[in-house]
């Protein structure tokens, strides 16, 4: 326990007084809580640079007045008073704890992962192996760019498996695409850009990034196949930002004739397209469609990548790999900005790659999650049988379904938080209100196993259709 309290030696107040006053103020006003063990003598005297003789005058007059009492061979404590005042930070528990929403027990959102896909063993090893053979580097701040080491192995990982297209020079890594898409809002600035495109629904993260930007935010309609591309030639916008593998949130993956007409799009007005490649890596059903980057050669498209998403939520690791024309006006500025991930975390990182740990981590996801996606696909229609469309099945963590009921999304949204469910809705990501005559909700089974999903489901079906 730390204790802060104003102790004036040249006053004539004796120590001892002015400390009894400070630890009464410090009881009657909340600070120190009902049953917090206060410090011994000893530890006291240590720590406020007094005598044991003062700490044990001022202890003998608390205890009198009722202040603290002593538990044989254990020490003082606080009692539990009447509080004259409650200081902000130490409000009355009991009386939070009631005011709070009721515990999540059902998440089905995208917030964490299921242990059995993590071997935490090959990452410890990883780290010790940088801790080890990195030590030196270690000791000194990383680069602003991001660590060559770790930009080297995921070119080489996105050639193999996007066919993307890009030296080490153009990958720029931080911690999590916003810091990412603030770097590239200034560049898109500083090169005259005004207007940027933006999927609705869409990444509610990078949406809040470039309306916090001085760029203007255009929200664009996606249909079934992705992307309107009438409506963004209509839109006159300079930059798109676009997720074409696995449309977030509604799970669209953009056949390779609308992926071509885009980047037509962007080579007749010069434009730049923001791929962001999520969840590209779980595809289920079929073969991968090659990145926007690799069909433009990545001379349009800026692409963005994550490890947060497929590896570790914690591990805040992503990247972008900019087109040629972009590095000299990244250069400009990159110095303005401190690198944000971990460099322990990418060097580690670097090397679960070099190893091929990695590419065997995203086939051990495959497998586990394609299996999943099956069994949680016939738990919904056991479930909801004809009352609901599931779309957006065939890759990623996410279901995104349609419930024929009269409910809204707010509504059964609401509704399931007060039984410890939670997760989100179409409306949480468009900009223009959900003309769809159904509610449309966003399950991700991630993290859930089967049976605590499949009695969500049950839950949000009762919600649904039990009067």
């Amino acid at each position: 326990m730390t204790i802060v309290l104003n102790i004036d030696e040249e006053k004539d107040i004796p120590l001892y007084v002015q400390l009894y006053e400070g630890i009464k103020k410090e009881i009657t006003e909340g600070r120190l809580e009902s049953n917090t063990k206060m410090p011994s003598i000893r530890e006291m005297a240590k720590l406020l640079n007094m005598s044991k003789t003062t700490i044990e005058n001022t202890y003998h007059q608390l205890m009198i007045e009722g202040y603290i009492y002593s538990i044989e061979k254990k020490g003082c404590y606080v009692s539990e008073i009447r509080h004259t005042w409650i200081h902000p930070n130490a409000k009355d528990k009991k009386q939070a704890k009631e005011k709070l929403e009721p515990k999540v027990q059902y998440d089905l959102t995208n917030a964490y992962i299921e242990k059995e896909v993590f071997n935490e063993v090959q990452w410890k090893k990883a780290i010790d192996k940088v801790i080890t053979e990195d030590s030196k580097a270690l000791l000194y701040q990383g680069d602003v760019q991001g660590e060559w080491a770790l930009r080297a192995e995921i070119i080489k990982y996105l050639y193999q498996a996007r066919g993307v297209y890009a030296g080490e020079e153009q990958v720029v890594i931080g911690a999590g695409i916003q810091p990412l898409l603030i770097i590239l809002s200034n560049i898109f600035y500083n090169i005259g850009i005004q207007n940027i495109g933006f999927e609705d629904p869409g990444f509610n993260r990078a949406k809040d990034v470039f309306s916090n930007s001085p760029l203007n935010l255009i929200p664009i309609d996606i249909k079934d196949k992705g992307i309107d591309i009438k409506n963004l030639i209509q839109s006159n916008v300079e930059v798109c930002y676009i997720s074409p593998s696995h449309q977030f949130p509604t799970g669209t993956v953009m056949p390779i004739k609308k992926r071509s007409e885009l980047i037509h799009w962007a080579e007749l007005e010069n434009a730049y397209i923001i791929e962001d490649d999520y969840n590209s890596e779980l595809r289920f059903q079929g073969r991968p469609i090659p990145s926007l980057q690799g069909l433009n050669r990545g001379k349009s498209v800026i692409y963005l990548g994550s490890f947060s998403t497929v590896f570790l939520p914690s591990i805040r690791i992503s990247y972008m790999v900019l087109p040629e024309a972009l590095i000299q006006p990244y250069k400009l500025i990159c110095n303005q900005y401190a690198q944000t991930a971990s460099k322990l975390e990418q060097l580690a990182m670097a090397y679960y790659m070099t190893d091929g740990l990695f590419e065997k981590h995203i086939r051990r996801l495959k497998v586990h999650y394609s299996k999943k996606n099956d069994l949680i696909k016939k738990k919904i229609k056991e479930v909801f049988k004809e009352k609901v469309i599931i779309k957006g099945d065939d890759s990623g963590f996410n279901l995104y379904i349609e419930i024929k009921t009269n409910l809204s999304e707010k509504n059964i949204k609401e509704k399931a938080r007060k039984k410890g469910i939670v997760f989100n809705v179409l409306s949480d990501y468009t900009v223009k209100e959900n003309l769809s005559n159904n509610p449309v909700i966003l399950l991700s089974y991630k993290g859930i196993d089967i049976n605590a999903f499949e009695y969500a489901l049950k839950a949000i079906y009762s919600i649904c259709f039990t009067a």
